[in-house]
């Protein structure tokens, strides 16, 4: 029978990460952006070197795109879109919050879902984790034969979406550091950090200056603090960049520069990715990305390598 959807993804890009869903039929296509939180145009090598890239980005830096233009460099993105493609062929305008189409957003929300379910997508455990929890065999085929109890695909889902539900979601983040499974917990860190780090941005635009932390803030710091001691490494990345998008944290630092030296490639990657969003406050660590330049993962060199940009740009 001819197919109603046809589907997209997108996880990994080389040595950047995000994590899209994407499905249209004849005329709807629907996106969905688990981590609406990190840009489109995100630092990417590849990218970096062609001219087009070099013209939007000198462009944007000037002032010169129009609004369509500009969608591209938009710090965030909405957690779901929807777009008319007959009416709107560029997608321009996000149809996701309109009443009108809220029976063809649900529609297709549940056409993604329900090829998540029957392809056994796991792009939502975190790369080094989903290694750990299957080498030397491939992930799909572990997946098959121990799908219920070695990835409980569904509470981690439901950890990933309420990353994007703001103050109301941090009981359920906060009861999900103790669950079992690391990805559940990475998740609960993930959406603990973006959750403060949003009311924090918000708070320095308000006042346009830095936010102070307030008292009530201690304790979910502290949460965070214990599981730079988790067992698993994803997490133990994941609740340092998390302290370290709060401020400086020496523990965190270090918590960076070790696994930056993990014997686990992945691993290395997603501590040299916290180190390289650190600007120029990653000169601690300095010393350890030297030596990372050496690293046999060519996506470690380059992530390396732009944090090392960053801080000779002080």
């Amino acid at each position: 029978a001819p197919r109603e959807y046809v589907y997209g993804i997108r996880d990994r890009m080389d040595e950047t990460h995000d994590l899209i869903r994407a499905v249209r039929d004849a005329r709807f296509k629907y996106i969905r952006n688990f981590m609406p939180w990190i840009p489109y145009t995100q630092p990417l090598t590849y990218a970096e070197l062609g001219p087009t890239l070099q013209s939007m980005r000198r462009q944007h830096a000037e002032g010169k795109l129009n609004a369509a233009q500009s969608l591209f460099f938009r710090p965030t993105k909405p957690p779901e879109e929807l777009y008319d493609t007959e009416a709107d062929p560029h997608e321009l305008v996000n149809l996701a919050d309109a009443p009108e189409h809220a029976a063809t957003l649900e529609r297709m929300r549940d056409a993604q879902q329900s090829w998540a379910n029957q392809t056994l997508d796991l792009g939502l455990i975190p790369e080094p984790d989903l290694h750990a929890r299957c080498d030397p065999a491939p992930p799909y085929v572990v997946a098959r034969s121990q799908m219920g109890s070695l990835f409980p695909l569904e509470r981690i889902r439901t950890t990933v979406l309420a990353t994007n539900r703001g103050r109301d979601a941090l009981p359920m983040l906060f009861a999900s550091l103790e669950n079992p499974d690391p990805a559940v917990r990475y998740w609960a860190v993930t959406g603990i950090s973006v959750t403060l780090g949003l009311e924090r941005r918000q708070a320095e635009r308000a006042s346009k200056k830095p936010a102070e932390r307030s008292a009530d803030d201690q304790p979910e710091k502290s949460l965070l603090r214990t599981h730079l001691q988790d067992g698993s490494p994803t997490v133990r990345v994941a609740a340092a960049r998390a302290m370290l998008q709060q401020g400086d944290d020496p523990p965190a630092f270090a918590t960076l520069t070790k696994e930056l030296a993990s014997e686990h490639a992945w691993v290395r990657h997603h501590a040299a990715l916290g180190l390289a969003e650190l600007g120029s406050r990653a000169t601690p660590s300095r010393d350890a990305l030297e030596r990372a330049l050496k690293d046999s993962n060519e996506y470690v060199v380059r992530v390396v390598k732009r944090a090392l940009r960053d801080l000779d740009k002080r």
